[in-house]
C-alpha cells in the first residue's frame, strides 16, 4: 500500500507541476502565406544506363560513399545490388509485359530528390513510383 500511495502522491505532484508551466506557457500565433513557387529540379542531369536489363536514368554520384570519394570503377557493390534486384523483379513480369515496359518507363535513380515550395522543400528519401503517360 505504501507504494501505492507513493504512485498517487508523484502522480499529483506531476499533476502539479503541469498545471503551472501550462498556466506559465504563452502562445503566439501568425498567420502567413508561403511562396508557392515550386523547387525547381528540371535541370537535374541523369546518365542513362542499363541495369539488370532495365533502362535507367542515374543522377552522377548516386553510387558514391561520401561527396570526396571519386565515382567507382566498374560497379560499385550498390550499383550491383540495384542491377540485380531490378533484374530479379523484373522476371516475375509476364514477358510481354516486361518487353513493352522496359520499351516504355525506364527506372529513375536520384542521389538527391526535392518537392513543394521553393522556400520549404521537402526532402524526398527511399523510393517511389509514378505512373503516367510522361
Amino acid at each position: 500500500l505504501r507504494g501505492a500511495a507513493r504512485n498517487e502522491n508523484s502522480a499529483s505532484m506531476f499533476s502539479f507541476q503541469l498545471d503551472r508551466i501550462l498556466d506559465e506557457l504563452n502562445v503566439t500565433v501568425h498567420l502567413a502565406e508561403i511562396d508557392p513557387t515550386p523547387v525547381d529540379m528540371a535541370s537535374k542531369q541523369y546518365d542513362r544506363v542499363t541495369l539488370g536489363g532495365w533502362p535507367c536514368r542515374i543522377e552522377p554520384g548516386c553510387f558514391q560513399s561520401s561527396e570526396n570519394e571519386s565515382p567507382p570503377k566498374g560497379r560499385s557493390s550498390l550499383e550491383s545490388r540495384f542491377e540485380r534486384d531490378i533484374a530479379a523483379a523484373s522476371q516475375s513480369l509476364p514477358l510481354v509485359a516486361r518487353e513493352k515496359l522496359q520499351q516504355s518507363t525506364p527506372i529513375w535513380i536520384n542521389k538527391s530528390h526535392m518537392w513543394g515550395p521553393k522556400v520549404a522543400p521537402v526532402r524526398g528519401r527511399d523510393e517511389c513510383f509514378h505512373p503516367g503517360a510522361k
